[in-house]
């Protein structure tokens, strides 16, 4: 994924696997096309579903899951 954004202020150190690095921005705002299905791969969904919550939204688990 390539992620286009102005920030304040960033912090650059070596990644995990050779070649990567972690980049780390501070309030960053994101510019360009996202595909937000991308993003949404990437986040931990527990806090999404807790992040719903607090928009008001109600989360339901599919049938299989709930229990």
């Amino acid at each position: 994924m390539n992620i286009n954004f102005e920030c304040k202020d960033i912090q650059v150190r070596p990644g995990y696997r050779a070649g990567e690095v972690k980049v780390t921005a501070t309030d960053a705002a994101l510019f360009g096309h996202v595909d937000d299905k991308q993003i949404l791969n990437q986040l931990d969904i527990k806090e999404v579903l807790e992040w719903l919550d607090t928009q008001g939204y109600l989360v339901a688990l599919k049938q299989e899951d709930a229990a």
